[in-house]
């Protein structure tokens, strides 16, 4: 996720960043997180790590953000049964920010 993205939310939330899903899995297991932004087009391993996201903790908010592509639909389609909202690049901050809120109230 840009460094402006993070920035941005820094300022509302505790916000950790990685590359790395396997550190995903490390992070969430070993701290209180509520929410988790993905920045990646979904795919067939991102919708299996969601889904068992999910199912070890079903509290836990996740969204991913995106790129459009007409490739990643039939992803997308069944990614949604697993995450909270997706966000199309180029998004507004703000609209990003009113949504995260919502989602952790």
């Amino acid at each position: 996720m840009c460094y402006s993205i993070l920035m941005y939310l820094h300022d509302n939330y505790k916000i950790t960043a990685t590359t790395s899903f396997a550190m995903i899995k490390r992070i969430i297991n070993n701290a209180d997180i509520n929410l988790i932004l993905i920045d990646e087009e979904p795919t067939e391993k991102l919708t299996r790590m969601c889904e068992e996201l999910k199912a070890n903790h079903p509290g836990l908010r996740i969204v991913i953000t995106y790129v459009f592509n007409n490739r990643a639909g039939g992803y997308e389609n069944e990614i949604r049964k697993y995450i909270d909202s997706i966000f199309y690049k180029p998004f507004n901050l703000h609209d990003v920010s009113d949504e995260l809120s919502k989602l952790l109230d």
